[in-house]
């Protein structure tokens, strides 16, 4: 959560899920950070370089271009190298976790969002 006075950081959403991705930034707007939304992996690229977030929220099943390969041309961008991602996914294994890892994820949650877990690692995210 912002302190006062201070700009309450950006944060963009990418999820192909409208619920998911509507709960996600009103949670975030609700607990004083700035957020905004993507439907899928090429809108959120987009979104990106036209309001540079402070740390992306990634879904990492969709159409087209996947949160994986969303995540490896995020940090693929020099301006973009080191901004926080973290990854949602309804999948939980671990093999799921290390590729999101590999492809330059700082972090990652398990779907259904429990909503303390996800403030805590924005609020994490945010510390490093």
């Amino acid at each position: 959560m912002p302190t006062m006075g201070e700009q309450p950081k950006l944060i963009l959403v990418i999820d192909d899920d409208s619920v998911s991705l509507n709960h996600v930034v009103q949670l975030l707007q609700n607990s004083g950070f700035s957020a905004v939304g993507a439907a899928n992996g090429l809108d959120g690229l987009k979104t990106l370089n036209s309001s540079d977030p402070n740390l992306v929220i990634l879904d990492v099943n969709m159409p087209e271009l996947d949160g994986m390969q969303t995540c490896r041309m995020i940090r693929a961008n020099e301006k973009h190298k080191t901004t926080p991602i973290l990854m949602l996914t309804a999948r939980g294994d671990i093999t799921d976790m290390m590729e999101a890892r590999k492809m330059g994820a700082d972090d990652y949650l398990v779907k259904p969002i429990d909503n303390t877990a996800l403030l805590r690692k924005v609020q994490r995210l945010f510390a490093r």
